[in-house]
């Protein structure tokens, strides 16, 4: 039947009939059936069910009268979000359902939110969100998204990580307390300098598995090897402004895998610096910045090794500082 049948149908026969009239099969009042009509004309999405399919549904449990309600949700936000709005209204078929409730109206917007994210309709995030003032569990589906997005993109150019960076806008938006999107934020700012930049290589030509994205949690527990493959792979890496270039990258590194910054960073990184200028040979660099390590007494210990490699090359090359001085 179509709606306009079924109009017509209201208009020619069931407005004539007082609504108290019950259907003996079903005690299914004249007024319920107007209901139903009026039903299937609103949702054009529930219009592949029949009044009686509609009239089974309003006999069912609470758990099959939901199950029912995501499909309707479904459909909506598949083919028909104008109604969007609608769905937080009663509709007369899910009467186990009550909308008005705190908790049933929440897990409806859940239910909206979900099935928006997986049918992947993110122009409808700012419509969900202003169905409610409780926006905390629509972020955390946000941010579980992301995350599922983030872990699965093979690399940078991907339908995956650009549907984790459009989440990004969003969580952005949302976050209003920012418990989560300065991280996120960072993560994916790092991921463009070491996987997109062209400025310097991160990921080594036999590796596939290094191109990935998440490949960059996997160095939460040793950070600074991120920093050291850098300086591995890109031979004028510590050339770099440490303060401009290597402790801006830092930042981001330890923000990203959420490794507190300690007071012994920025020595840490002019080590790595100083040691790799040795490696390519660049006894100027190394012998320019070897004072720095020297003035604390704490870092000097701790980077004893550089120290001694810088003094073992200059006391080939000069008598200005020799080891027994450095020591």
């Amino acid at each position: 039947i179509s709606f306009i049948d079924l109009r017509q149908i209201e208009d020619d026969f069931l407005n004539k009939i007082d609504e108290s009239v019950k259907l003996t099969k079903y005690s299914i009042s004249n007024k319920d059936i107007k209901l139903y009509c009026d039903i299937v004309a609103q949702y054009s999405t529930v219009s592949n069910y029949s009044l009686l399919d509609l009239y089974a549904i309003s006999q069912e449990d609470k758990e099959t009268q939901f199950s029912h309600f995501t499909t309707l949700c479904e459909r909506v936000i598949d083919k028909d979000d104008i109604h969007l709005e609608k769905l937080m209204t009663p509709i007369p078929i899910f009467n186990k359902l009550i909308m008005n409730e705190e908790e049933n109206k929440n897990h409806i917007i859940t239910t909206l939110m979900v099935t928006s994210l997986r049918l992947e309709k993110y122009s409808l995030i700012p419509r969900i969100f202003s169905l409610t003032s409780h926006n905390s569990e629509l972020l955390i589906l946000l941010v579980d998204t992301f995350w599922q997005y983030f872990h699965t993109a093979t690399g940078m150019n991907t339908i995956e990580m650009s549907n984790a960076e459009t989440l990004l806008k969003y969580i952005k938006q949302y976050d209003t307390s920012h418990k989560y999107d300065n991280r996120l934020t960072q993560l994916i700012s790092l991921c463009h300098d070491l996987y997109l930049s062209s400025q310097w290589k991160f990921q080594r030509n036999d590796a596939k598995k290094r191109t990935m994205p998440s490949r960059i949690l996997e160095f939460h527990d040793s950070p600074m090897e991120i920093i050291r493959i850098l300086m591995e792979l890109n031979p004028t890496f510590y050339q770099n402004d440490i303060r401009q270039v290597t402790w801006s990258l830092w930042e981001k590194i330890s923000i990203s895998l959420q490794c507190p910054e300690k007071e012994t960073d920025y020595m840490d990184l002019l080590s790595l610096h100083i040691d790799y200028s040795l490696v390519y040979d660049d006894f100027a660099y190394a012998s320019s910045h070897i004072d720095r390590l020297l003035e604390d007494e704490i870092d000097g210990k701790r980077h004893w090794l550089t120290i001694f490699q810088v003094g073992k090359y200059r006391s080939f090359e000069s008598d200005s500082i020799n080891l027994e001085n450095i020591i």
